[in-house]
């Protein structure tokens, strides 16, 4: 009995992971496009910690380094504070960045040209820690 308590505990701790052709809902979502060939680079962070980059749109995503469950909760807990309700910062130019939030029945997305204008530093600081998520080449 107590072996299968154990397994049973065991597989409910399991933190399920999905595959490219399969990425759930809520997805918060960031990235970079425009200039010369318009090709916008996207990546996708799962409430899991799952991480995600996709190169152009509708390109199949590529698995990147995940974040602790931890970590990606309290990502996704403070874009839904900051990011439902914007637009735009500032005109989009030639390149631009942008960040958004995916849930089953609401979307939100920002963009911005250039540097990060001048905002709530809440805001600003869920933006910086998103971005450093990049690996770094």
């Amino acid at each position: 009995m107590l072996i299968l308590f154990v397994m049973v505990l065991v597989q409910s701790c399991h933190t399920f992971q999905f595959t490219a052709d399969k990425l759930p809902d809520h997805q918060l979502v960031f990235g970079h496009g425009g200039g010369f060939t318009g090709i916008e680079t996207t990546y996708i962070l799962l409430e899991n910690g799952q991480f995600w980059k996709q190169d152009r749109v509708g390109a199949s995503p590529v698995a990147l380094a995940s974040i602790s469950r931890r970590q990606a909760a309290e990502m996704f807990e403070r874009a839904e504070r900051h990011l439902f309700g914007e637009v735009s910062l500032n005109t989009m130019g030639n390149t631009y960045s942008f960040a958004g939030l995916q849930l089953k029945d609401r979307r939100s997305r920002i963009t911005w040209s250039g540097e990060l204008p001048p905002m709530d530093p809440a805001f600003s600081s869920l933006i910086q820690d998103l971005f450093s998520l990049i690996p770094q080449k």
